[in-house]
């Protein structure tokens, strides 16, 4: 086994604990927004709602039930979306919606 010197391991290491980096949600028209990264967007969705989305989605309801372009969706179910601009959400409940892109502003 490698030698682990003990007493520098811990004279280097900061044992500080640090605040939660929570992302804060960007809101907008009933949809909360989290783009942690620049090619990602994690959507929060609770009512009806119009949903730009710049490229393919996942899309998940973990209450309620929606609607979404006319397909409907409920609890514990989800979709995949590819080549549609806007998601138009009709329902109530909670959905998340993962987005290959940021929502445009």
């Amino acid at each position: 086994p490698k030698h682990v010197d003990v007493a520098e391991l811990l004279s280097v290491l900061d044992f500080t604990p640090l605040p939660v980096p929570y992302l804060a949600p960007v809101s907008s028209g009933g949809v909360d927004s989290f783009s942690p990264v620049p090619d990602f967007a994690l959507l929060h969705v609770t009512a009806d709602a119009s949903v730009p989305l710049p490229g393919e989605a996942i899309v998940l309801c973990t209450a309620g039930a929606f609607e979404l372009n006319g397909t409907p969706i409920a609890r514990g179910e989800s979709l995949y979306v590819a080549g549609e601009p806007v998601l138009a959400v009709t329902g109530s409940g909670e959905l998340f919606v993962a987005t290959t892109a940021p929502r445009p502003a």
